[in-house]
């Protein structure tokens, strides 16, 4: 199964005076099954452990429905549809590292409504139960901020290079504040000198000098002038 992320930290709007829904990450597009599917997907990461949480997947429910069907088409163009909470700490007690709601018939669970909905909670808490290998060390990282896997290996870069970014803009800055010239050549310069340092760091499996270099400047510049980086004020 793979994703392509249209648009992330968004709020779901609808034209009506209702409340909105945030959400962030929105995937309008997937592969599955050995299909192409258009559809949407939610997806919504919980550091707290959040009250009545299926009241609020079913009202993420009708707002993605709402925003999805035109004014007059049919009920069939509905597009099949996912929301997916990634929590820390488990919603329900019950220490399963996902619970995945889809709505069948009470006096017959063979019966299948078919609704195309699917609601996926994953619990962080179980990770060690999953056994999902790629699934269990994302929820690991999660977790434990520890990355195991090449995808959370990449997560854990992404990060660092938007932290590295920041922080060389903001000591650049700091040179000279009222200069407007200063403030947008170090833009410039810092965005392009940063990430000519990420990249060689990554590509050379050197991650915890790329933690420890977000938290220290001194490190940083020391990391710049080994690279022939340090740029001049």
């Amino acid at each position: 199964m793979s994703f392509r992320v249209a648009e992330t930290h968004g709020r779901q709007t609808n034209p009506r005076p209702v409340r909105g829904v945030s959400r962030n990450v929105h995937v309008s597009e997937r592969v599955a099954r050995g299909r192409n599917v258009r559809d949407s997907e939610r997806v919504e990461c919980q550091s707290y452990k959040i009250e009545s949480i299926g009241k609020r997947t079913r009202y993420y429910q009708a707002m993605i429905d709402t925003d999805s069907l035109l004014k007059g088409a049919d009920y069939s163009e509905l597009k099949e549809s996912y929301i997916i909470f990634i929590c820390l700490d488990d919603p329900f007690g019950f220490r399963l590292p996902a619970y995945t709601f889809e709505r069948k018939c009470k006096e017959n669970a063979l019966v299948d409504l078919d609704d195309k909905t699917h609601h996926v909670i994953f619990n962080a808490e179980a990770y060690e139960k999953e056994t999902n290998p790629g699934i269990r060390a994302f929820l690991s990282f999660v977790r434990n901020n520890t990355a195991g896997s090449d995808l959370t290996r990449e997560i854990a870069a992404m990060v660092q290079t938007k932290k590295f970014e920041q922080t060389f803009i903001n000591e650049y800055l700091a040179w000279n504040l009222h200069d407007k010239d200063v403030e947008r050549r170090g833009r410039n310069e810092g965005q392009n000198t940063i990430l000519a340092l990420n990249k060689r760091l990554i590509a050379s499996g050197r991650i915890d000098d790329l933690s420890r270099a977000s938290t220290d400047s001194e490190y940083l510049a020391q990391l710049l002038k080994e690279e022939g980086l340090q740029t001049e004020a």
